[in-house]
């Protein structure tokens, strides 16, 4: 499942891969939640990211994922909550994809620690301890 709209040259030479029944693409979604409740896994192999919510969301929905250094973020570990490689590595990606795909013992492993780690970072906690480091750097020497 693809959700989010597609550069038309992309959907051009991919055009095979989309025309698959067992492919769906969705260029819009109100109902992001659905699209994560509905995954096996989330494949985020990003080039650039300022903070990759969707990878934040993707885990705190239960899923491993996919992604890039850049994708992860600090919330991804590798091996644990997911699978991480260079985005620019083919092989890797689809090694990961075969392996994620593949089996259901390993992503229900890593989508306990996925969830588990996302509780981590809800607004709540990453508010107290950024407002903890500013309080520490006001402190007089």
């Amino acid at each position: 499942m693809l959700c989010g709209s597609m550069e038309p040259a992309i959907a051009e030479s991919c055009s095979r891969i989309l025309a698959r029944s067992d492919v769906i693409h969705r260029d819009y979604t109100s109902d992001i939640a659905f699209a994560y409740r509905e995954g096996d896994f989330f494949a985020f192999p990003s080039l650039e990211q300022g903070g990759p919510m969707v990878t934040y969301e993707a885990m705190a929905h239960g899923l491993p994922v996919l992604t890039s250094p850049m994708g992860a973020g600090r919330i991804a570990r590798d091996g644990k909550d997911g699978i991480i490689v260079s985005p620019y590595d083919e092989e890797a990606l689809v090694t990961g994809l075969q392996q994620l795909a593949g089996c259901a013992e390993l992503r229900l492993r890593m989508s306990d620690s996925a969830r588990e780690r996302a509780q981590e970072f809800t607004w709540e906690k990453v508010a107290r301890r950024r407002a903890e480091l500013v309080l520490e750097r006001l402190k007089p020497p």
